[in-house]
């Protein structure tokens, strides 16, 4: 990796030592300005300074990001401890965060997401000595009020918003889809037990690690009071890029062998908004289309959410069989992106993300069709 530089502060300049709960993690490239307001911010909390430490991972930071937290070190209430690497990738600069981190709660912070007074409390409190110790806890990314978000931005907002309306209107149930590390908490153990992110994603990385702790058994739970304030910035090149980041994603998730999730969403399927079913038929060879419904049969029988190993082997050949040999592995793992986020069946839940999951797929259809063109596949 390189050579990696922690600096702790000066322990007179903090706040009389409790127990530490919690440590804040906060990864960031080159926006200094932008850290330093959600710095301030955790300078804020109504929790106790002294029950929390922030690790900020300086991931190559070349905008003087390092000098800037070496001076607030002197400043802030709670334990500021710089982590310096060389770039690597948000995957790698969490889990630098979390090896240093001394707390057994981990709570990720994003280098634009400003925490309101009460997000750390709502997230100790999810995971206070006498809960679960299970709970991956959910905060919401909100617009915040005192900037206007450019276009890309204000929609990715408002994507985000029906969906955390939706899980506190108890419509759908937060899951692994929904685990988005710019608010986030859950216990240090955990997150080394499965491995902690994989490096190999650049986008998506936590979805992925979510995804893992979801076959572990950790549950998940949204937190409608530990609000973080996005101040998200899209251009129309970065939002173009999204869904097909988001495709490569899914489809290194399917050939990592997540065969179990594949067969999930499958039976979601049927629930689909028609806009999303439609972009599914455009996207497989109309030969294979009329399948779809036996494999979502198929998924249904085999009881796919509690299938012992025997069951899911059996359940691989068959839709090893169902898809064929020759169908390009990216158009299978297209058909587990009809999740859209959430493992709710009310059709108009589901269609309140049918722009957010059309993108998606049209990154997934994008790369197919590279893929086809360039294998010398035939594609539909």
């Amino acid at each position: 990796m390189g050579r990696v530089r922690v600096t702790s502060p000066d322990s007179t300049t903090q706040a009389p030592r409790q127990e530490l709960r919690a440590s804040v993690v906060i990864p960031t490239y080159n926006r200094c300005r932008s850290l330093e307001r959600v710095l301030a911010a955790l300078a804020r909390q109504t929790a106790p300074a002294g029950s929390f430490e922030v690790l900020v991972v300086a991931d190559g930071c070349t905008d003087g990001t390092a000098e800037c937290c070496r001076r607030l070190t002197a400043t802030m209430p709670y334990a500021l401890r710089l982590v310096e690497q060389p770039n690597g990738g948000p995957a790698t600069a969490r889990n630098l965060g979390v090896r240093e981190a001394r707390a057994p709660l981990i709570v990720f912070v994003d280098d634009d997401v400003v925490p309101d007074e009460e997000l750390l409390a709502a997230h100790l409190a999810a995971h206070a000595p006498d809960a679960s110790d299970n709970v991956v806890a959910i905060g919401p990314l909100l617009p915040p009020s005192d900037m206007r978000l450019n276009a890309w931005g204000e929609w990715e907002e408002r994507a985000l918003c029906k969906l955390y309306d939706a899980m506190e209107a108890g419509l759908w149930q937060p899951n692994y889809h929904s685990f988005y590390t710019g608010n986030a908490s859950l216990s240090r153990r955990h997150i080394l037990d499965v491995g902690g992110f994989d490096p190999a994603f650049r986008r998506a990385e936590d979805i992925e690690l979510g995804s893992r702790l979801s076959v572990r058994g950790n549950t998940f739970a949204y937190l409608p009071h530990a609000r973080g304030w996005h101040y998200v910035y899209r251009s129309f090149a970065s939002w173009m890029q999204m869904p097909v980041a988001y495709a490569s994603a899914s489809v290194a998730i399917g050939r990592n062998g997540r065969i179990k999730d594949l067969a999930r969403d499958l039976s979601f399927y049927t629930y689909r908004n028609a806009a999303v079913r439609c972009t599914t038929r455009l996207c497989l060879d109309a030969r294979r289309f009329h399948l779809v419904p036996r494999m979502v049969r198929a998924a249904h029988e085999r009881a796919a959410f509690h299938m012992t190993e025997a069951h899911r082997h059996a359940f691989v050949l068959e839709l090893a069989e169902l898809l064929g040999g020759d169908v390009p592995r990216d158009g299978q793992v297209l058909l587990g992106r009809l999740q859209i986020l959430a493992d709710g069946e009310d059709v108009d839940v589901a269609g309140a993300q049918v722009a957010h999951e059309r993108q998606h797929l049209a990154g997934t259809v994008l790369k197919w069709r590279r893929g086809c063109e360039s294998s010398g596949t035939r594609s539909p």
